[in-house]
């Protein structure tokens, strides 16, 4: 006998919060196992590099502790202490100054929370990291781009300044995504100096061997996010974590959900920095690899490679049609990053992978550009 379903006056999708009935998404990369069953890359297998994740991994002590990880039964740590205490000697800054999210999207999730109520505003220079309007969106608050320069992706400095009096975040990233160029300590102090939060996002800093931290010791409204997903491998574990004013960070520690940062992820991040030698020495192979790829790319005809400090290059193709090369690759098997925004229509973003990736990478790419004649 099958119970008859009641019928709802008012149906349950009706009731949701108006906007985020038809939010835009951010859109995430597929895992290689759907990119392998899409494609035709048969033995050859995938070649992932639209994601900017680490090809070689996490460093060796990380490997041996995944691999003899025996608590996943245990709920991890809430205060995130031995991992706040390795972060502090790792950084320079206090440890209670340091808060971990699951991945620095998180973080970016709550102080866009707490931040940014409904009336409110969120600024970056764009293109840049999606998240920044995403989170903004799911505030139910305004996203403003101040345009980037179309000839090098610089910031319109005194556009983004204006922007920054009435709004309640500025979002900084530098080295930018998925530009790749750096913020300088100019512009952050500019930015600063109106007083807004101002919250500077150094996911690949790593890649870029400098970084603008320590001027959170000179503005209280200063933030520094960075994350493990890039120089240590560890994208798939979620670790992030910034450096914030003492008094925020308690709040933080606060308001966050209580098991946010998992067992094996804060001890993967704790073995990644006392691994730390091998794990800039992957960093440097990457940074190396990276001019290789630029040296290759710059080789094919009518495009533009950007100059970038992270670990992936912007490629502009000037007579080729970016959107249908992407498509073209992924059936070949090769995963890259095309955007389709007015900003980025004619530009793909390729992650820095091994050399054999590459060497693979520029024939297919040669060979399509040639097809598209």
């Amino acid at each position: 006998m099958t119970a008859q379903r009641t019928r709802l006056s008012v149906p349950l999708l009706d009731r949701l919060v108006p906007r985020f009935r038809n939010m835009k998404p951010y859109e995430p990369v597929a895992p290689p196992e759907r990119l392998e069953a899409e494609s035709d890359a048969g033995e050859e297998g995938i070649v992932k590099l639209n994601a900017n994740e680490n090809p070689y991994g996490p460093p060796p002590r990380v490997r041996a502790l995944i691999e003899s990880f025996n608590a996943a039964n245990i709920y991890p740590d809430p205060d995130h202490a031995a991992l706040r205490a390795c972060l502090a000697e790792y950084t320079g800054f206090g440890a209670e100054r340091i808060v971990a999210g699951s991945g620095s999207d998180e973080l970016i999730a709550l102080l866009t929370r707490l931040f940014v109520g409904s009336e409110g505003t969120v600024v970056a220079a764009t293109p840049t990291f999606g998240m920044y309007a995403v989170e903004t969106d799911l505030s139910g608050a305004r996203f403003l781009g101040v345009p980037r320069s179309q000839d090098d992706f610089s910031i319109d400095l005194p556009g983004l300044v204006e922007a920054a009096c009435n709004a309640s975040i500025v979002f900084f990233s530098t080295p930018n995504n998925p530009t790749g160029n750096s913020v300088t300590e100019e512009e952050i102090r500019a930015v600063a100096e109106t007083e807004v939060l101002t919250i500077v996002d150094e996911a690949y800093v790593e890649f870029a061997g400098k970084s603008l931290m320590p001027l959170a010791d000179e503005y209280p409204n200063l933030i520094f996010l960075r994350t493990f997903s890039k120089w240590a491998g560890l994208a798939g574990l979620r670790v992030g974590y910034g450096v914030f004013p003492v008094d925020l960070a308690s709040i933080l520690m606060t308001v966050k959900p209580p098991y946010n940062v998992n067992t094996l992820a804060q001890a993967a991040a704790i073995a990644a920095i006392e691994d730390l030698d091998n794990a800039l020495a992957t960093v440097n192979i990457i940074v190396k690899e990276r001019a290789v790829l630029q040296e290759g790319l710059r080789s094919l005809p009518s495009v533009r490679v950007f100059p970038s400090e992270a670990n992936f290059l912007l490629v502009r193709f000037l007579e080729h049609d970016a959107k249908e090369l992407h498509a073209s690759l992924l059936r070949r098997g090769i995963a890259l990053r095309h955007f389709n925004t007015p900003e980025l229509r004619d530009c793909i973003r390729i992650s820095v992978g091994r050399p054999r990736d590459h060497e693979r990478l520029i024939e297919a790419l040669r060979e399509e550009m040639e097809a598209q004649k």
